[in-house]
């Protein structure tokens, strides 16, 4: 079973940081920018806003609108490409 959507994000996060090329913050960006939503999400999270409430406080969201954009991102970079690892 998959971790939870919060578990998933922040993993993505410290992964970017750390120069991971699977999740490299441009195939990050790439799974969101087609929807402002998971852009804004995105936002919040690198403005330092890890939890559920603090994203929707900062976002001026309903945390079930966190919650469901969490599992959108998520199911995005579950299913885009992984970049070669012989380029």
């Amino acid at each position: 079973m998959v971790g939870a959507p919060c578990d998933i994000v922040q993993s993505v996060i410290q992964q970017c940081l750390a120069g991971s090329r699977a999740w490299s913050p441009e195939r990050v960006h790439a799974c969101a920018a087609a929807e402002p939503e998971l852009r804004a999400l995105g936002a919040a999270v690198v403005a330092g806003h890890l939890q559920r409430d603090e994203i929707a406080s900062a976002r001026g969201w309903p945390a079930k609108r966190v919650s469901a954009a969490r599992i959108k991102l998520q199911r995005r970079l579950r299913d885009a490409p992984m970049p070669s690892l012989f380029r």
